[in-house]
């Protein structure tokens, strides 16, 4: 997919023309990494992404990681350590996310759901835990997780990363 492509859908208008603020965890568990596929706005096909969405109103951005990550996972995690910081934008879309490491607390992974989009306009198609040394044949988004996830240590400093259409 060319950087840029949108599929141009009335149901994606919720998310554009304005500056969202997301918040996303990463989970490793055994050289895995859990990846939810779904259908995004800004590209055509599929990708392979963190579990994570928009924070609400009144939420932190750790509660938000744990949110999203209940309901497109059915996994309830802690989300602690943020490790990096990413600036998306592709006009009309642009999003400030905020990614941690997270833990599993409890629960069992299933596909869960955007409660904010109406049934027939899901966009999760599946999740599960991706091996490491797989990240690069994936289509997986943002970029820079592959190396972020393959250079995992608990004591690394809190990374900023910018992509644009450019």
């Amino acid at each position: 997919m060319v950087s840029g492509e949108k599929s141009g859908s009335a149901e994606y208008d919720q998310f554009a023309g304005r500056i969202r603020i997301r918040s996303c965890s990463i989970i490793i568990d055994d050289r895995k990494i859990l990846l939810v596929h779904q259908k995004t706005p800004t590209r055509r096909n599929p990708i392979w992404l963190p579990p994570g969405g928009e924070v609400l109103i009144g939420e932190s951005l750790t509660e938000a990681a744990q949110r999203e990550t209940e309901e497109e996972t059915g996994l309830n995690v802690s989300a602690e350590k943020l490790v990096a910081i990413h600036e998306f934008i592709e006009p009309p879309f642009h999003a400030t996310e905020f990614y941690f490491y997270a833990d599993i607390v409890s629960g069992e992974l299933k596909k869960g759901i955007d409660p904010e989009l109406a049934g027939n306009n899901q966009m999760i198609k599946k999740v599960e835990f991706v091996d490491v040394k797989f990240l690069k044949q994936k289509d997986v988004y943002p970029q820079f997780l592959a190396n972020l996830v393959e250079n995992y240590s608990n004591g690394d400093p809190i990374r900023h990363f910018v992509s644009n259409a450019e």
